[in-house]
């Protein structure tokens, strides 16, 4: 299923929206989470882009994992992307991109029926 996607994936040309660019190669499997999130520590950034890059690489790496059926990984990407105090305070679409893996995360943290 996850490589169907991948052949499926819209052509992303946008370069100047980062972590976009290199979430977008995420979803192609052309980069790794480690590598998107040393990319956002080496780069020279104040405080509050830094913050608003973290959020949405955890948030859409955290995605990524929960699709792929790694539940701990996404867990843990998720926890920090809610953490991040920068989306739920950006408003708009940060915002609701915030609750998005708010939601994402209560879900993972669901118990598993039983039958």
């Amino acid at each position: 299923m996850a490589e169907a996607a991948r052949k499926g994936l819209l052509k992303y040309e946008k370069d100047d929206r980062e972590p976009f660019p290199d979430i977008y190669r995420l979803f192609e499997g052309k980069i790794t989470p480690e590598k998107i999130l040393e990319n956002i520590q080496k780069a020279d950034l104040n405080a509050e882009e830094q913050s608003k890059r973290l959020f949405y690489a955890y948030l859409y790496i955290g995605l990524n994992e929960s699709l792929q059926g790694r539940k701990d990984a996404a867990r843990s990407y998720l926890q920090k992307a809610v953490k991040n105090e920068w989306g739920p305070g950006a408003g708009f679409g940060p915002n609701y991109m915030w609750h998005t893996g708010r939601l994402e995360l209560q879900l993972l943290f669901k118990p598993e029926p039983t039958e």
